[in-house]
């Protein structure tokens, strides 16, 4: 990773620079660098992020930034990190503080210009889904490996939407940087400077690195000087407002004497990158990230993984109460995006009841991704001390076991039953390594159990089942087997695929969870499983239609077996209902030529059409305009609509055919004519002030009015109420409706005469009397009441004028000068109707909401109210439609200018949007008869559609109008439509029809027992299960089976099971008579075949050996009985029980006052107290010591010399002085061991390593596990570990030369022995692979007949996935060949993929030779499918070539007859199954 171009082209211009601010200024170079209009920015990126490497380091450093509250971009290789939680944790910790960015550094890590197009394309892709689902949030950013990319990379990340690309200035591609030329106009090199965005053709922004902390030009890497760094720094920002640096987690680590890093965190090297930080705040600098130095924003947060949690350890209580309160401890819990998921856990409030409670735990992340974990609690009102019983039936004692060589497989099955607290776990211990559990043959009981146990070495093994209760007592079950591995494997797995899949469409492609199939081998514990599935990611799924997956199973002896499983993808949803978007909803408008539009709706699998419903009825019907498919968002009428109300809706359907329900309808008016206004009273002679009511021809039209004589306009004043007028007047008046229809301007003069009438002419609705009177004293008024102009030969005015009828009243005044006024008229209406008013549209149910128009049958005042309330004149006064979009009442009545008052109309509106919904009764479910089933919708008058096949519904499918009877299974499915077109949601019942009756069985099934037995009840299929314990038969009122029924004593137990379909099982009978007196019992003659033998002391103890093959070791006993007789008169005390080789006690069963022992043989017993029992070990004595006597007073204990039953009691011995074990005897002593009780574990756990000690290529990972729930205890210094040492949470690390050593303590304080494993570190062991037929690489050999010979890897190939670091080739010259061979990895065009060496083809041995080619430093190769692996050489001709020893006859070793020439041709040719001499080897970790 050079900077040396770079760094020099700086240099130079750093050097000009220097002498022209010298001359001007003499400032220093800082202050060249620190720009107001550049960002003045340094970027920490941090690369090679992964797991299991220098995970210490990589936490510091991340750390560290943290702690300077500073930002870092960690280049995450995302094929090497998720499976270590400390990265994980570490790298979420960070995000979570808004201070890390995580960048992809490619999947694998290899140089990016080595791949393809596509290659490149698919790697980023999966390496930024994974980057999701760890961290929640994809990126944009992309720092290539090793620096490398070409042009293929750059239209990658443009198509994968990735911006920002960081290289380094050596290594920009010269489309981006011409290092001869820096300031060249034409780079494409990003400035984070005011005004600057410079971008390559891609549109990728390119910042590239200035200077790494190590420089890696060189074995083994120097450190760049801080120095240079800051300097580096100060001209890049000076050039690009920010610079670039790199770190590697090796760079911070201690080196050892080579120079090479070690797995310690270097301090010096901390404390170096706190420096440069400080150095950088000093400069004024800021540390940002890649997406805020370019302003490009992060792909959103998309957290769509549920956190981790495991629950808290189960608890076990004694308590006597009801309800007790049990402390559950605390979940551990974790989350890919969310530091502090929420917990919460169903426990209940008030406390736990007695018996078996499970505690389900859940975390939910922000994102509401939730996940569960149970723990399970046990409250009883006594300690539960009794063991649960195991057994196994399945292979019995003695059974003969054959498989191949390589190992084989057996299926272990068995039943454990527990009579109080319940059996917690079955586990199997496979020889003598750690306990593993078994699987529950009925998820929630472990009556029945299995556990497939594989066993790889031949001779006498012990399969040994253990049960433990919720108390923690444990029973073991031993099965000795004997194992005979020979010859080869030739049988497959037995595979069973998952089952089919039928899942509804997400999109083109739909993530498919396949399930695990299920694989037994006869010898390979875990075979290869793979399947040919298009995959789940966010780039592959499966497709619509049906596909068919092929699982393959193969096991190490390369056996294979297939299965097929079938994923159908199906699309039966519809897409979602448009919004409309215009016209709004009541608009009016004067162009019938509408644009209606929508909102867009997407669909998973097609494209999207619409269908547009236009009609003047709200139920539309008939439909004015009906266009279907439309695949725009809107649609214009080319034929007006006519004047009138109308209703709209849209509703999507995709290609398919599956079509939403239609939108809430929204009404739209044309109005093509424009309103005319007129006024009342109309412009005249008047004697006294007017108020002028101006009425429009159109409900809701806009009035505006001048009283000046101008010209009214929309901005003129608008008429809310009469217009007062009381001097001459032209008042100007014009309307504009709803719709934007503006009416003609009408003019009204109104003149104020002196003469005047009260009441002023009007209209009203009762005779009025009219007096005249003038504002001239002493003047004569003139008038008519025809409408004629009066003159002075008119009427006198002498009293009040009596009008009944219309009439025109003119009048005027002469004064006593003989001046006459001016004509007055007053018109007299007379109306006595009242107006009506009509609602628009009318009330009624409606499915969306109503603009309702208010008209009255004559110009008059509208008043209403929406709450059902009586209208009055105070009430709301009608201007404009009323928006109704919830159930109103409306209440309205007009008034006219006669004061004439309406009746008061009501109109009442539901707006139902409410989707109608069906229920069906009964409802589905498991029947033994045929049924009648009827459906229901929930609003009246709703029609319902409904098939019995199974298929969706529709309108045209059967209307349901009577119960439908059904007798065989069917699939229901219905929907109904009500009154206003709502549709509802289909619903779906299934009916199961079942005649079979249910039949129970009991396990154990009756007989006699020891002890009290915990008996399983299985149903034939689900269904209730009643029984009783008395004898009697049970009924539907008897007690329900939930759990195992304990029986502590002789009891008849009956039972029957009624299913689902309400069948009724026969009733079931099983007794059980339990006996303690029938506990096993073990006598120690010879022909029990004890194995043990009679060892004795001559005159101080007898006892029996237990020899390590005794049948005796591991059998729990609790009684020993002696046959003992006294000789004489002993005195003092016998002990009986168990002992250690120097005679001391092991374990006391009893004591015996030998005064007491009765001078003929008699049987004496000896038992431990409560529930204490002792399991007996290999080298127990067991037996009788007694050092009281002498030779004439003794205690004789009768043994068998003669081997003959029963016991005669002719052989006995004297207990008398000896203090240690003499010789051995075959004889036995008469001794019955017996267990008469369940106890306690006295066992101590064991422990083992896994893996055990020995030479490792790399430093391996150890996991230490118990046989039991217990503490685990070490030390890695070789040191004896105590209760004080480190105590074993996670996996270890060991290092080369650790001793490692170990024990446990179990829950009952039993501790274990303590182990030592040895565990040394040596690469030389790594792998190596030949290339030989035999090995079975499952690659071709293919080759160009002139030119290169390599080693195909093909998609099945062995060698997919393994890590290299060297080639071995066997090579020859034939003549003078001359240039350059290359060796490594190739693409399918002979371009180099990974360059592993070169060799000079003069240099080459005449006789085939080794060539060994190596990557450099830590490096490592992983191969992948399609690589071509071998050597390329073009330079020679047919007398002078390099030749490579390949291997056609298959034998081993090879020998080189067989060999090709390379030279010319630039293509792959044909292949052959020969296969190159070659070796493949990893040297390193």
């Amino acid at each position: 990773m050079s900077t040396a171009r770079l760094t020099r082209h700086l240099a130079f211009a750093l050097i000009a620079t220097m002498m022209i601010i010298a001359v001007v200024v003499n400032a220093p170079i800082r202050a060249s660098a620190l720009s107001v209009d550049a960002c003045n920015c340094v970027i920490f990126r941090l690369d090679d992020i992964q797991d299991f490497w220098l995970v210490p380091v990589q936490s510091a450093i991340i750390d560290k930034f943290i702690e300077r509250n500073e930002n870092l971009d960690l280049g995450v290789i995302m094929n090497f990190v998720g499976n270590d939680p400390a990265i994980v944790n570490k790298v979420r910790q960070g995000v979570a503080t808004g201070l890390i960015e995580t960048v992809l550094h490619g999947w694998n890590h290899v140089p990016y210009d080595t791949l393809s197009l596509q290659e490149q394309h698919d790697t980023l892709q999966m390496a930024n889904a994974k980057l999701q689902d760890l961290f929640g949030r994809k990126t944009t950013i992309f720092i290539p490996p090793y620096n490398a990319y070409n042009e293929d990379t750059l239209e990658a990340t443009s198509q994968l939407g990735l911006k920002i690309i960081s290289s380094e200035f050596d290594q920009e591609l010269p489309s981006i940087y011409d290092p001869d030329d820096p300031n060249s106009p034409n780079n494409k090199v990003y400035k984070a400077i005011a005004g600057s965005d410079i971008k390559d053709q891609f549109g990728v922004y390119h910042l590239p690195q200035v200077v790494g902390y190590y420089t890696y030009d060189s074995e083994p890497p120097t450190k760049t000087p801080l120095s240079f760094i800051q300097s580096q720094i100060n001209d890049t920002i000076a050039n690009y407002g920010y610079a670039v640096i790199t770190l590697h987690p090796q760079d911070f680590t201690v080196k050892d004497a080579n120079g090479n890093p070690t797995p310690v965190l270097s301090q010096e090297e901390m404390n170096d990158l706190d420096a440069l930080i400080t150095w950088i705040g000093d400069q004024e600098y800021h540390i940002r990230t890649f997406s805020s130095v370019t302003n490009v924003p992060l792909p959103p947060i998309i957290d769509n993984i549920p956190p981790n949690i495991t629950a808290p350890a189960d608890k076990a209580v004694v308590s006597t109460s009801e309800l007790t309160p049990v402390d559950l401890g605390t979940p551990a819990v974790s989350d890919n995006v969310d530091t502090s998921p929420t917990v919460t856990n169903d426990a209940p409030a008030g406390g736990f009841p007695q018996g078996l409670t499970v505690v389900t735990w859940t975390a939910t992340d922000d994102a509401g991704n939730g996940a569960t974990a149970n723990q399970y609690v046990m409250v009883s009102s006594t300690a539960d001390t009794v063991r649960p019983t195991v057994s196994v039936s399945n292979p019995v004692a003695g059974t003969a076991v054959s498989g191949p060589a390589a190992g084989v497989n057996i299926l272990v099955e068995g039943t454990a039953s527990d009579g109080q607290s319940g059996v917690k776990i079955v586990e199997v211990r496979p020889n003598n390594g750690g306990y593993k559990p078994a699987k529950q043959k009925s998820p929630g009981s472990w009556s029945e159990w299995s556990f497939v146990l594989n066993i790889k070495q031949s001779g006498n093994r012990e399969v040994v089942a253990r049960s433990t209760d919720f108390f923690g007592n444990m029973q073991w079950a031993v099965i000795p087997i004997t194992v005979s591995l020979s010859g080869p494997d030739t049988v497959a797995p037995q595979l069973t695929p998952p089952p089919d899949i039928t899942v509804e469409a997400v999109g083109n492609i739909t993530a498919v969870n396949l399930g695990a199939p299920v694989v037994f081998d006869n010898s390979d514990p875990a075979p290869v499983v793979k399947n040919d599935s298009p995959g789940a990611t966010e780039s592959t799924g499966f497709p619509l239609g049906t596909t068919v997956v092929t699982w393959t199973a193969t096991d190490a002896s390369g056996n294979s077996a297939t299965a097929e499983q079938r994923v159908t993808v199906v699309d039966t949803s519809s897409p979602g209902i448009p919004e409309l978007l215009s016209p709004s909803d009541g608009m009016a408008t004067s162009n019938g030529a509408i644009t209606f539009s929508w909102s867009q709706v997407t669909d998973a699998t097609s494209g999207t059409a619409y269908d547009l419903l236009v009609s003047s009825s709200p139920d539309f019907s008939p439909a004015v305009i009906d266009q279907q498919g439309l695949t725009g968002l809107s649609y214009t009428l080319a034929t007006p609509l006519a004047d009138g109300t109308y209703y709209w809706k849209v509703r999507s359907s995709d290609e398919l055919g599956n079509a939403s329900p239609y939108s809430p309808a929204r009404t739209v008016t044309v109005d093509t004519l424009a309103p005319a206004v007129a006024a009342s009273p109309p412009g005249g002679t008047y004697s006294s002030a007017r108020s002028v009511t101006l009425t429009a021809s159109e409900p809701g039209a806009t009035i505006y009015y001048t009283i000046d004589g101008s010209v009214p306009t929309t901005g003129s004043t608008v008429y809310s109420s009469p217009v007062s007028i009381s001097i001459n007047t032209s008042l100007k008046f014009f309307a504009v409706d709803p719709a934007g229809n503006g009416g003609q301007v009408a003019t009204e003069s109104y003149v104020f005469a002196s003469v005047s009438a009260s009441p002023p002419g009007g209209v009203y609705n009762a005779p009025q009397s009219v007096t005249l009177s003038s504002g001239v004293p002493g003047s004569t008024i003139y008038y008519t009441t025809d409408g004629s102009t009066p003159t002075t030969g008119s009427t006198v005015y002498t009293a009040p004028i009596a009008i009944s009828a219309n009439t025109t009243l003119r009048f005027f005044d002469v004064d006593g000068g003989g001046n006459a006024g001016s004509v007055v008229t007053e018109a007299y209406a007379f109306d006595t109707v009242a107006p009506t008013v009509t609602a628009t549209p009318p009330g009624g149910t409606y499915s969306a909401a109503q603009s309702v128009a208010l008209a009255a049958s004559e110009p008059a005042m509208i008043y209403y109210t929406t709450d059902g309330s009586v209208p009055t004149t105070s009430s709301t006064v009608y201007t404009a439609p009323i928006a109704i979009s919830a159930d109103t009442i409306l209440r309205f009545f007009g008034v006219d200018s006669a004061g004439n008052a309406g009746s008061t109309v009501t109109a009442e509106y539901i707006i139902d949007t409410v989707l109608p919904t069906v229920t069906a009764d009964p409802a589905g479910g498991l029947y033994n008869a045929a049924i009648s089933v009827t459906l229901t919708a929930s609003e009246p008058g709703a029609t319902i559609y409904y098939t019995t096949d199974g298929s969706v519904p529709t309108t045209g499918s059967t209307v349901y109008t009577a119960p439908i009877s059904l007798s065989a299974n069917t699939d229901l499915k219905f929907f109904a439509k009500d009154a206003v077109g709502n549709t509802g949601a289909v619903g779906s019942q299934t009916y199961l029809f079942d005649l079979q009756v249910p039949t129970v069985i009991a396990s154990p099934t009756g007989g006699v027992f020891t002890s009290p037995q915990s008996v399983t009840l299985i149903a034939s299929e689900p269904a209730t299960v009643y029984y009783t314990t008395d004898g009697t038969d049970p009924t539907t009122s008897s007690p329900v089976y939930s759990s195992p029924i304990s029986i502590a004593a002789t009891a008849t137990l009956k039972f029957f099971a009624r299913d689902g379909a309400g069948n009724s099982g026969p009733i079931g009978t099983e007794t059980y008579s339990i006996n303690a007196s029938t506990l096993p019992a073990t006598h120690m003659s010879d022909t029990t075949a004890t194995f043990g033998q009679s060892m004795y002391s001559a005159q101080q103890a007898h006892a029996e050996f237990v020899s390590p093959a005794s049948q005796l070791v591991g059998k729990t006993i609790d009684e020993i009985t002696l046959k003992l007789r006294k000789t004489g008169a002993p005195t003092g005390t016998a002990q009986v029980g168990v002992f250690n080789t120097d005679l001391t006690v092991k374990k006391l069963f009893g004591e015996k006052d030998t005064t007491t022992i009765s001078s003929t043989y008699t049987d004496y017993v000896f038992s431990l107290t409560g529930s204490d029992v002792y399991v007996i070990q290999s080298g127990d004595r067991i037996g009788i010591k007694y050092a009281g006597g002498d030779a004439s007073n003794f205690v004789a204990v009768m043994l068998d010399r003669d081997a003959a039953d029963p016991f005669d009691g002719t052989n006995t011995y004297r207990q008398v002085y000896t203090s240690s074990w003499l010789n051995s005897l075959p004889n036995d002593l008469y001794m019955t061991l017996r267990q008469t009780h369940a106890g306690a574990d006295i066992l101590p756990p064991t422990v083992t390593a896994s893996p055990p000690g020995g030479a490792f290529p790399a430093a391996p990972s150890v996991t230490l596990s118990a046989d039991e729930t217990a503490t685990i205890y070490y030390t890695l210094d070789g040191s004896t570990p105590t209760q004080s040492s480190s105590v074993y949470s996670s996996p270890i690390t060991v290092s080369s030369g650790t001793t490692l050593r170990f024990f446990a303590k179990d829950t009952a304080g039993n501790i274990g022995s303590i182990k030592t494993e040895i565990y040394t570190v040596d690469p030389s062991l790594l792998p190596a692979t030949y290339m030989s037929d035999t090995t079975a690489t499952s690659g071709q050999s293919t080759y160009s007949a002139q030119q290169a010979h390599t080693e195909f890897v093909t998609p099945s190939s062995q060698l997919i996935g393994k890590s290299i670091d060297q080639i071995t080739l066997k090579l020859r010259k034939t003549g003078v060949p001359t240039g350059i061979a290359e060796i490594g990895i190739f693409n399918t065009d002979l371009t180099v993929k990974k360059l592993f060496g070169t060799q000079n083809a003069s240099a080459i041995t005449s006789t085939y030779t080794d060539y060994v080619f190596s990557l450099t430093g830590s490096e490592l190769y992983t191969i992948q499918s399609g690589d071509r692996i071998g050597i390329k050489y073009a330079g020679g001709d047919a007398s002078n070539f390099v030749a490579v020893m390949l291997d056609r006859d298959a034998a081993d070793p090879f020998d080189g007859t067989n060999t090709y020439r390379q030279v010319y041709t630039s293509s792959w040719l044909s292949s052959t199954s020969d296969d190159l001499y070659m070796i493949l080897k990893q040297t390193h970790g």
